[in-house]
């Protein structure tokens, strides 16, 4: 491993793959870990030093012992190590070895499973809706049939538990066949989202699942089936064995509420999904503070065990001064800009808010290469190596030195001393969003550091020569090039992936709504044809009778645009982080989705009210 040789002494079991949510297939013991980083003079101290952080442990509670006992008795072995140290005490937290379980995980994961389930159920409520409006309809086809049941003897009460039966029937197989695709969906869902599915999580249904699908099913029968059974048995016997149709009624019917929701829902998602769009191209655009166009990131991958400190310094140098001979400029970082790696420390200074800072190490070239401007103080020099010199970015500035010129000052990080000597413009190279605190150091490998790749920046068309020359240097050297536009794309993932499934969710309620106004417009023309024939043989004319088909709809409409564009409202204060600026009253996406909706709308009104408009008068008459 790394180029040390171990020997097995065991096999875990194939169903044994760790306690984290990506499979572990290899355990070593802590102790060898300055075998394997032979060369990091800091490896010796992970088991010592109390500065190092930090360490996840998971152990098997004894018989008898609960986690509130062992959390008690680890808090006071705990803090009476941190008094012999003459340090604060330092939180020590037990958990589970569910996902979920660690707060830190649950913070960051549970506000997308929130969100996701929030989706998720405004499909099933939308969906629901749109098969109540169907049993509501049918309900009122089979008034005479009904009327029948109850003549010969049935109460309302059985006629109820039928109609409710075929409820929870059709629940039921909606349900079957929903956990058959659970099997699947997950995992591409995951995919389609452009993330990896976990390795060591299980996406597939169990016990739970199958209880909690069960759940659903009747919740959804008892709350969208039980309605219109109950509407549907509100009937006259001797009304309903005429050949007459109802009439509508005057105020919003329970099926106008029921298009209401729906109508409500997809805008909702809509505008979610419209402004989620407009963020991601709005990110596109904007400009990170750095230079991506025409630069090219080579990360390099030295040999494990290869290179002490000494020799790796020695490397990069002669690299750099190698490919300085072709006269562009060339720097080295230990992090690719907008990488998902982020390096954070102890940043002791008298900061009006204590923020997590980062930190970069990064040759002199680096802020020529990226055109990150020095507006205070200077660059490094060669002999900043060893006074330790950093520079801060404006963001940093502000936040510990409130205004004032930090050139000068000297700030503690770890237990060295360090004086910033310049102050440099503010870029997003850890991300896309708000700048972030960060104070760069100059680039020197001395272990400090959690250790990976080392990113060569350099003009997009050096980079093939430039691996070249590394693989002449060093026939083991890996090496991946990444260009920087490539990069901020790839940055991007998460929040396209969030817009994809948004405008699928979208998507999805705009078709389901549209379905669910064509069979409300239809049925009610079905419902009022005696009246649509009376209205005609009188002399109504086609585009009054349209005006009447699409008025009776027109107050539900309304009333759900009304709501969806509050809970879309509501929806910008969590959707917020990934606007990237964007205001979320964007009149762009607001007027977009409106559109979409409008030609949706029409199109499902546009063939029922035509229908009514060529209803012939003599017919629907005779038929009544």
């Amino acid at each position: 491993m790394d180029g040390v040789p171990f020997t097995v002494i065991g096999v875990a079991a194939e169903s044994f793959a760790g306690t984290y949510e990506n499979r572990t297939d290899v355990w070593v013991p802590f102790a060898s870990w300055p075998l394997v980083q032979a060369n990091d003079p800091s490896a010796p101290g992970l088991l010592t030093d109390p500065n190092r952080c930090c360490v996840g442990v998971a152990a098997r509670l004894r018989r008898g012992v609960s986690r509130e006992q062992a959390q008690a008795e680890l808090t006071v072995l705990a803090r009476q190590y941190w008094i012999e140290q003459k340090r604060d005490p330092v939180e020590i937290v037990l958990t589970g070895t569910a996902m979920l379980d660690h707060p830190e995980r649950r913070r960051r994961i549970a506000p997308v499973l929130a969100i996701l389930l929030t989706a998720f159920g405004s499909i099933l409520l939308l969906a629901c809706a749109n098969v109540s409006n169907l049993l509501l309809a049918r309900a009122a086809a089979r008034q005479r049939e009904i009327a029948v049941r109850v003549a010969i003897g049935a109460g309302r009460w059985r006629v109820i538990r039928q109609l409710f039966t075929e409820s929870l029937l059709l629940a039921g197989i909606a349900s079957t066949v929903g956990l058959l695709l659970a099997y699947v969906l997950p995992t591409l869902a995951l995919r389609f989202m452009g993330q990896n599915p976990p390795t060591n999580i299980r996406l597939t249904p169990d016990a739970n699942v199958l209880v909690y699908s069960i759940g659903i099913a009747v919740a959804s029968a008892l709350a969208f089936g039980l309605a219109p059974a109950w509407r549907g048995t509100r009937i006259s016997v001797s009304d309903a064995m005429k050949r007459q149709s109802a009439h509508a009624s005057p105020r919003i019917p329970l099926r106008g509420a029921l298009l209401a929701v729906q109508v409500a829902i997809s805008v909702a998602l809509l505008m979610a999904a419209g402004l989620l769009v407009r963020g991601l191209d709005r990110a596109r655009s904007l400009d990170p503070g750095f230079r991506t166009e025409g630069v090219t990131a080579v990360q390099i991958t030295l040999p494990p065990n290869a290179y002490d400190l000494a020799r790796e310094a020695a490397f990069y140098d002669d690299l750099v001064s190698r490919l300085d001979a072709s006269g562009h400029g060339v720097a080295v970082s230990m992090l690719v800009p907008l990488a998902d790696r982020h390096e954070f420390t102890d940043f002791n200074a008298k900061c009006a808010n204590r923020v997590p800072v980062q930190t970069q190490r990064v040759s002199q070239a680096y802020f020529d290469v990226l055109r990150i401007p020095v507006v205070a103080g200077r660059n490094f020099l060669p002999e900043d190596r060893g006074r330790g010199s950093i520079l801060v970015n404006e963001t940093l500035a502000r936040l510990c030195w409130d205004g004032r010129n930090p050139v000068g000052e000297s700030v503690t990080i770890g237990r060295r001393q360090r004086e910033v000597v310049g102050v440099v413009r503010d870029a997003q190279v850890s991300g896309i969003g708000q700048a972030q605190p960060i104070y760069f150091a100059p680039f020197v490998p001395d272990g400090n550091l959690v250790r990976g790749p080392a990113a060569l920046l350099l003009p997009s068309p050096m980079a093939a020569s430039a691996i070249s020359l590394l693989r002449d240097m060093d026939s083991r050297i890996a090496t991946e090039a990444i260009p920087l536009t490539e990069q901020m794309n790839r940055s991007l993932g998460d929040t396209a992936g969030v817009a994809r499934m948004a405008g699928a969710l979208g998507l999805l309620a705009l078709m389901l709504a549209t379905v669910g106004v064509y069979g409300v417009i239809s049925y009610s023309v079905e419902q009022r044809r005696r009246e649509i024939g009376v209205r005609m043989a009188l002399g109504a004319r086609p585009g009054q009778v349209v005006g009447l088909v699409l008025r009776r709809n027109a107050r539900a409409v309304a009333i759900g645009l009304a709501v969806g564009l509050a809970i879309a409202a509501g929806l910008t204060v969590v959707l917020k982080s990934e606007l990237y600026g964007l205001s979320p009253v964007d009149p762009l996406a607001y007027a977009g989705v409106l559109t979409l909706l409008l030609c949706a709308g029409l199109a499902a009104s546009v063939i029922p009210a035509r229908r009514a408009a060529r209803t012939d008068a003599l017919l629907a008459l005779h038929h009544e």
